[in-house]
């Protein structure tokens, strides 16, 4: 069901509608302007992540779309996030969560060309695969926002994160190209997902004073930070590659003609 809130509710603190272990057991403990603090100082690898994103477009003169993915939306997420654990509104919580889900448009986005799904065969259109996936996550956002139940955001996440590096490492596969960026990606990432679960599990369990509890989001965010890195530049190398194969491909067909 929607809620009746006014537009006052969604800038009030303390009206997100997901609660972390360190609020429970630790709000303001070291500040009275900070309500996470160990979750809000962890965010601090995104932006560092961002700026060697900075420097990989450039160096790779990449397109938009990784422009977007490595700089624009993983500095949006790093700003979202420290609101969002830090003051604890609605409008600092989807300061977070939006930039995390056009984030992974982008990088997807990026990747066009690199897989028979992700290339159209009319020029200067997308794939039909991009209309049905954003499609998807711009349904799924509209009923989260509705509802404001977390779980809409927990699915369309989960949707993007198994569909992006799923066809990340195919193709890589397809391409014949090295797998080693995904993999440490892959890595990192579940690490991450698994402390995030664990303090999940914690929180509904109601032993969030179990130590180490309140270092498991923070080891999200690193970990989280890590796999965006060395999936990006698996992204970056894909396309450099397949762009690459396309330019020798039509060199031959030149000579032949």
């Amino acid at each position: 069901m929607a809620e009746n809130v006014t537009l006052a509710d969604y800038f009030r603190r303390g009206t997100t509608n997901i609660q972390w272990c360190e609020d429970l057991v630790a709000k303001h403990a070291h500040s009275d302007w900070v309500a996470e603090y160990y979750n809000t100082w962890s965010n601090l690898p995104f932006y560092m992540v961002a700026i060697f994103g900075m420097k990989r477009c450039v160096e790779m003169k990449l397109n938009r779309s990784f422009w977007a993915a490595e700089v624009v939306m993983f500095l949006g997420i790093g700003i979202g996030s420290t609101l969002f654990h830090a003051h604890q509104s609605r409008v600092a919580q989807y300061a977070d969560e939006i930039p995390m889900t056009l984030l992974l448009i982008a990088q997807i986005n990026g990747m066009e060309g690199t897989h028979p799904w992700l290339t159209s065969s009319i020029k200067g259109k997308q794939a039909p695969f991009y209309r049905w996936l954003h499609g998807f996550v711009a349904c799924i956002w509209a009923l989260y926002v509705y509802t404001n139940d977390y779980a809409f955001f927990t699915v369309v996440f989960s949707v993007q994160i198994c569909t992006n590096f799923g066809m990340l490492g195919d193709c890589g596969r397809r391409l014949k190209h090295s797998q080693l960026n995904w993999y440490i990606a892959m890595t990192f990432i579940a690490v991450a997902k698994i402390c995030w679960e664990l303090e999940r599990k914690l929180y509904r369990d109601g032993a969030c004073d179990t130590p180490g509890a309140l270092s498991l989001h923070p080891v999200w965010h690193l970990g989280a930070g890590i796999a965006h890195y060395f999936g990006m530049r698996q992204c970056a190398e894909l396309l450099e590659f397949s762009n690459r194969g396309k330019l020798g491909n039509s060199k031959k067909i030149d000579k032949v003609d």
